[in-house]
């Protein structure tokens, strides 16, 4: 059978845990001195050997209660930090990411720059030479046409390799082995090298 004063007690013992939960532990230290005298009133007019061992065991209470709305407050305050933390790592390892990005196209742009570029520099000088000799020299202009059309065809080879690269090369609506044979057979047809595949 639960007496009134036993209730009461179990309320004030809730109430300790959730103070120490809800506040800093100097907040509630006042609230939890109130909650012991509160509790302890009736022992401490009536001092024998049974409210000595009551004020001993309300200490005791209090103080465990205390020290578990201080844990739990603890873990709580560790939980949002982590969740913190978190969302911080996220938000960098999106910014690594946008930094790959842009990295990664300034190293194309300047590739493109320097082999293509240069290709069709030669190239439209190549030209410009062979339109000058085509009348006076045609042998010559002829040669330099050709010339011209090698390099051409290898700025062509290079931007395709560069295209190839940017492309995603496995399909996303492909199964893994099917996607597998594609990028096989395409390696294959780029670079000219016989590949084999087994799943």
């Amino acid at each position: 059978i639960a007496y009134p004063s036993d209730v009461f007690t179990f309320l004030l013992f809730v109430l300790c845990i959730q103070l120490t939960v809800l506040l800093p532990i100097k907040t509630t230290l006042p609230g939890l001195i109130l909650f012991y005298l509160l509790d302890s009133q009736g022992a401490l007019l009536n001092l024998d050997a049974n409210g000595s061992v009551q004020l001993i065991f309300n200490v005791a209470t209090i103080f465990f209660t205390s020290v578990l709305g201080y844990s739990l407050r603890q873990a709580e305050i560790a939980d949002r930090e982590k969740e913190r933390l978190l969302e911080e790592l996220q938000a960098t390892q999106n910014q690594l990411q946008e930094l790959a990005v842009i990295e990664e196209r300034t190293r194309l742009a300047r590739e493109l720059h320097d082999s293509l570029g240069h290709q069709l520099t030669v190239a439209v000088v190549q030209l410009e030479g062979a339109q000058r000799l085509i009348l006076t020299k045609p042998d010559q202009a002829s040669q330099m046409i050709g010339a011209m059309r090698e390099e051409l065809k290898t700025a062509l080879a290079d931007l395709r390799r560069t295209v190839t690269v940017l492309r995603s090369p496995i399909a996303d609506d492909l199964p893994l082995v099917s996607a597998l044979l594609a990028l096989t057979q395409s390696f294959q047809q780029n670079t000219g090298l016989a590949t084999h595949f087994t799943a």
